[in-house]
């Protein structure tokens, strides 16, 4: 990819993967059953829909999936990564924010700047040349922010990283509101390595 400094996958190196990641939420308590996979560069994470706050938004990413491209570090939001969406959003915003925490991924429908992917690993205000943006707040990763934060670091050191997100079982594609439309998605497969 050309401007991309990415640095390939040592022989016998492994992903972070969805074991080293905790499945509990801050209480303790068991998170919900992942729903998708985030993974960028050679770091994975597992997360969930946010059906209940943002149902179009969800719906309109998951009809999309799976979803490819490069995560590039953030220029005005501080603490994250992005990726550019390349086609229209015409959504209205939902679950709006402006301060996600770290894997609290936001969906940007456009409008100030361009529609977006943002993947907060640290502190974030979502901004852009135009000033503070709100981003639907659709998926949130589960796990240990520590792994969160060296994605920041594999950016900057290394440049742009591909990113893949996918949902994991069809069943995600139905959990939908009472009074919106059903829709399922395939099936995805999980696979090891660098991508």
């Amino acid at each position: 990819m050309p401007g991309a400094n990415v640095e390939p996958a040592r022989s016998g190196a492994r992903d972070k993967t969805l074991s080293e990641t905790s499945t509990s939420d801050e209480s303790g308590t068991a998170a919900e059953t992942p729903e998708l996979i985030l993974s960028i560069g050679e770091f994975t994470f597992a997360g969930r829909f946010e059906w209940q706050s943002a149902p179009k938004a969800v719906a309109w990413l998951i009809d999309r999936l799976p979803l490819s491209g490069s995560a590039f570090h953030a220029r005005w939001s501080g603490e994250a990564a992005w990726m550019p969406l390349n086609v229209p959003v015409n959504l209205d915003l939902e679950n709006g924010t402006a301060y996600p925490r770290p894997g609290q991924v936001l969906l940007y429908a456009g409008g100030r700047s361009e529609p977006e992917l943002l993947i907060p690993y640290g502190a974030c205000a979502f901004a852009s040349r135009s000033g503070q943006l709100s981003g639907s707040h659709v998926i949130t990763l589960s796990g240990d922010d520590s792994h969160l934060s060296q994605i920041g670091s594999a950016l900057l050191t290394f440049g742009a990283q591909p990113l893949r997100l996918e949902a994991l079982a069809p069943s995600c594609g139905k959990r939908r509101p009472a009074d919106g439309p059903s829709m399922e998605i395939g099936a995805t497969r999980v696979h090891g390595g660098a991508r």
